[in-house]
């Protein structure tokens, strides 16, 4: 049984973690630097093992 154990975390903990403003986090998704959310409702959430590999953490 494949489970998936990564933790989806919001975009105020992401520009918390990588110390980024909100116009730094929107430019850098532009940029295709960091994954694009996937958005539940009007929310946007980020796979925390994704994030951090793509950014080479």
């Amino acid at each position: 049984m494949n489970e998936n154990t990564s933790k989806n975390i919001n975009a105020i903990e992401v520009m918390h973690r990588l110390d980024i403003s909100e116009s730094t986090l929107r430019r850098r998704i532009g940029q295709a630097i960091i994954p694009k959310p996937c958005y539940v409702g009007n929310k946007r959430y980020w796979n925390e093992d994704e994030i951090f590999i793509h950014m080479g953490w």
